[in-house]
């Protein structure tokens, strides 16, 4: 039969449905009521069926929504109509706009603007760019806030309910199931158990069984729990995450199978295509968190977050200036053609460089050292600077020859061309003088070299200059910045000491010359050296004398970049919070001046970022790192790798902070791939992400995990520092840890044994890093029943972290526990009360995480109870249970010792 529609000005009353059924039927409308005229049958939304159909009085075209009433209640039906009521004052372009909303004796109806287009689903069947597909999702975004914003939720966010006109805007449709937050709540949408496990996904998608799309639900929804507004993020994130990476995020082909990976966050990590931003993944798997609270707290917040994630648009702010001084100045630009080097000439600059004699002397060495897979790194690395640096050279020759750039800026990219040439130069200097130690530096060497991409930077250029030499000290500079780029070199390829020698070498004629720019780069590389060597006041003297030589003398870059150190310098690393406010507000004006450059901003989060979580403020510090993210996401990948990684690395330890441990996982994850990336994978760096996962893995009582993990930590630093390193005392203790995680305190002992063993050969007997070990040896001596043999290692352990930290750091705190606990096993209840008071006392100042005050306060409890204060003892063991809520294990033991108060001879629970 036919699909023809019947003019609903001809008198006809008769049409048809898609599949050839009449309107007129047991479960249809009347094909006319009020003033509309029903044309023919659309399709099954989530409550009731959707018609094309005629407003006869407003002479258009409309959409009829008719959602059943049969078996609801008169409450049902009024709640309903309150909620189309509602969705019907919501005025937003990407919100298909309701007309009117009325009853029927089957139901309701709801009269709505009819959309001729597809479906974002229809859509993205086609071949789509990742931007265009973002551009859309953006949209649908900003209908869903401003349905949110009426105290709405959609409840079935999906592809198919989100329709593209033919005028390329984007609305959201299909509100059937959409409820008002504060209203009651609809029909539970939860499933039986033998249902969840036989159903297909693709049987209740297409048969519409039950009350929204379970592929694209919540974990609350699934559940049949009370939603809200975050539970449709999640529906927009499953539906992004589906169109970026041609998955669903949650493995399962059965409902069964799908809901039990909702529930516990099992996402799949599909690999990237072409097009998709590095950081599009981490922002929304936060919008697929189990937890709501751990969602983006708005769909207003999440937009910025994708918004970021977009490529950023060139910067236009001054930049013009260049390209009109050719018009002005012509005669000069071309006059200046002679000095001109020829478009193709950058190869002949770079080969005396970097050629094939040079690469095959340096993968010998490299081999030599069992290490040709880090050269092979390595060299890739370079090859990427040398195509970047001829890719600049011919751009910056060609865009003159154009016409599109004056002679002054092709000759100041020409100059920022020579300088990266330099620094390369001198860089392969310090590889000729091959080491072991360089087989560890040489990725991260590379990688620290300043992009020849910043030499494109026409405003950056145009406005950072400096002022010009004077031209008798031409040559003077020239010899004196040769000795600074050898240093620097020296510097970055693991030579710090030697570095300082050249460096001082030079000093006395970098200060006669006083040439501004030469001073800067001097005192830059002054303070990297001060703040290895710890010297971190005297590093801050020469940072804030790199400062104002910047301001003074119009270094616009590189006052923003001293100002962004200085906070990363005073807040980060010294922890003085109060003095570091000041310096965040200057690096923010420098980096408004100079137009925002996105991995400046970073760099700058990352810093506050460090300092939230240094002051224990988690959430602010996930939330400065999620916006780093976001916004790396639009820059070019290999630019932004080191950033990306260090990103994905602090976030995942503050999330482990946060206890938040699939998230945390995931970050880690991503940080030690990006990590691999850039510096390989047998660089110490990329050995710390194995340590850093094995921590996490730990905390979570996942031992097995965190012991493949560390193992995986030592192999690789074995092969790269030996046996006898600290770093690999410090995945001694670790392992030794998860042993004693396992209740196996003699395996533990002798890891600690080892690693202490280790710290003391290497560092010296009162180095902070020996109390750890010594701790930890204490603990497993109280473990094995030897508390007396546990109390001179605890001893010293106290001893050092009080006089190297202070009196009220955490170690300190950790330390009076472990020794309080070992005074308890001993009967030693006062001196045990003692300590486990000031281990508590401390950890309350500091604000520490709630387990760790029950942790003392059971040390207390236990002491109190040795001493017969049995009510105070109730006291402490009671608050202590509170505090150790997260942890059913903890306080399940917590809670027996409790019941065996009165009774004597009872051990600590924990």
């Amino acid at each position: 039969m036919s699909n023809r529609e019947t003019d609903p000005r001809s008198g006809e009353t008769r049409a048809e449905t898609q599949d050839g059924g009449p309107v007129v039927g047991q479960a249809a409308p009347p094909p006319r009521f009020g003033r509309y005229t029903l044309i023919r049958r659309l399709g099954e939304g989530g409550m009731g069926t959707v018609w094309s159909a005629y407003d006869d009085t407003l002479d258009r075209r409309v959409a009829i929504k008719v959602v059943s009433g049969a078996h609801r209640s008169e409450r049902s039906r009024d709640r309903m109509l309150r909620e189309a009521k509602a969705l019907a004052r919501v005025n937003h372009p990407n919100v298909v706009q309701v007309f009117e909303v009325g009853e029927l004796e089957q139901g309701l109806f709801v009269a709505m603007e009819y959309v001729v287009g597809d479906s974002l689903r229809q859509w993205l069947t086609g071949e789509r760019q990742f931007h265009e597909v973002l551009a859309m999702f953006l949209q649908a975004a900003r209908g869903l806030a401003a349905v949110h914003e009426a105290k709405l939720v959609h409840r079935d966010f999906k592809p198919d309910n989100v329709m593209i006109g033919d005028d390329g805007r984007v609305r959201l449709v299909d509100f059937g199931i959409a409820k008002q937050e504060a209203g009651p709540e609809l029909e539970a949408v939860a499933l039986p158990e033998d249902a969840r496990a036989e159903i297909s996904i693709d049987r209740i998608t297409r048969t519409g069984e039950f009350i929204g799309t379970p592929m694209y639900m919540s974990p609350e929804q699934l559940r049949g729990l009370s939603v809200d507004a975050r539970s449709d993020q999640f529906g927009f994130c499953v539906s992004l995450f589906r169109a970026a990476y041609h998955t669903l995020p949650f493995p399962g082909e059965k409902l069964g199978a799908l809901a039990q990976n909702v529930f516990l966050g099992n996402t799949v990590d599909p690999p990237r295509p072409p097009g998709v931003p590095a950081g599009l993944r981490a922002i929304l798997l936060r919008g697929l968190a189990v937890d709501p609270d751990a969602r983006w707290p708005s769909m207003d917040a999440l937009i910025q977050a994708l918004e970021r994630s977009l490529p950023r648009p060139g910067r236009q702010r001054r930049i013009a200036m260049g390209v009109a001084t050719v018009a002005v100045l012509g005669g000069v630009a071309w006059a200046s053609r002679a000095r001109e080097p020829g478009c193709d000439g950058g190869p002949e600059q770079l080969a005396p460089l970097w050629n094939p004699a040079r690469a095959d002397a340096l993968r010998s060495a490299f081999a030599d050292a069992d290490a040709e897979p880090t050269f092979d790194h390595v060299e890739g690395a370079l090859g990427r600077f040398v195509q970047t640096w001829l890719g600049q050279h011919r751009d910056a020759c060609m865009a003159h020859r154009r016409g599109e750039q004056s002679a002054p800026l092709l000759d100041r990219r020409m100059a920022c061309l020579e300088r990266r040439r330099r620094e390369l130069g001198a860089l392969l200097a310090e590889f000729d003088q091959f080491d072991v130690g360089l087989v560890r530096a040489a990725p991260d060497a590379v990688s620290r070299l300043a992009s020849p991409e910043q030499c494109g930077d026409l405003e950056r250029l145009a406005e950072d200059g400096g002022p010009a030499p004077r031209p008798e000290d031409a040559a003077r500079i020239d010899a004196a910045r040769t000795e600074l780029e050898r240093a620097r070199a020296q510097e970055r390829a693991g030579r710090a000491p030697r570095a300082r020698e050249t460096l001082e070498a030079v000093r006395a004629e970098v200060l006669a010359i006083d040439h501004p720019p030469l001073l800067f780069d001097f005192y830059l590389l002054l303070a990297d050296l001060d703040r290895f060597d710890g010297r971190l006041a005297q590093s801050q003297a020469a940072l804030e004398t790199a400062f104002k030589l910047a301001v003074v003398h119009g270094l616009e870059h590189g006052a923003s970049d001293v100002s962004v150190g200085m906070v990363a310098l005073v807040g980060a690393e010294q922890g003085r919070f109060a003095d570091v406010d000041a310096w965040v507000r200057v690096a923010d004006a420098w980096l408004e001046r100079i137009g925002d450059p996105p991995l400046s901003r970073v760099t700058l989060l990352e810093a506050q970022a460090a300092i939230d979580e240094r002051a224990n403020r988690l959430e602010q510090a996930r939330t400065r790192l999620e916006e780093a993210l976001a916004m790396l996401a639009g820059e070019d990948h290999h630019e932004a790798l080191r950033s990306l990684a260090i990103s994905h690395n602090e976030l995942g330890l503050v999330l482990h902070r946060l206890h938040l441990w699939r998230e945390a996982e995931a970050a880690l994850r991503q940080s030690r791939e990006e990590w691999i990336e850039l510096l390989g994978p047998d660089h110490p760096i990329t050995t710390d992400a194995f340590n850093n996962l094995g921590s996490l893995f730990l905390d979570e009582n996942r031992p097995d995990a965190a012991e493949a993990a560390f193992r995986e930590a030592l192999v690789a630093r074995e092969r790269i520092f030996g046996r006898d390193h600290p770093k690999v005392a410090h995945v001694l203790h670790n392992l030794g840890t998860t042993a004693a995680k396992r209740g196996d305190s003699r395996t533990a002992l002798e890891f600690h044994t080892e690693s202490l063993a280790i710290l003391e050969r290497n560092l010296g007997p009162d180095d902070p890093a020996v109390a750890v070990p010594l701790m930890a040896i204490g603990n497993c001596h109280t473990a094995l029943g030897q508390p007396q043999a546990a109390l001179p290692f605890l001893a010293r352990a106290l001893a050092i972290d009080e006089t190297t930290l202070g009196p009220e750091h955490p170690e300190v705190a950790y330390d009076l526990h472990a020794t309080a606990s070992a005074r308890n096993a001993m009967g030693e209840y006062e001196a045990a009360r003692h300590d486990a008071a000031r281990s508590l006392a401390i950890r309350e100042g500091l604000g520490l995480d709630p387990r760790y005050l029950g942790e003392s306060r059971i040390q207390l409890a236990v002491a109190l109870r040795g001493l017969g204060r049995l009510d105070e003892a109730r006291t402490q063991g009671e608050r202590a249970l509170a505090e150790y809520t997260a942890n059913a294990e903890a306080a399940d033991k917590i809670r027996a010792w409790l019941g065996t108060l009165g009774q004597p001879g009872i051990p600590a629970p924990l």
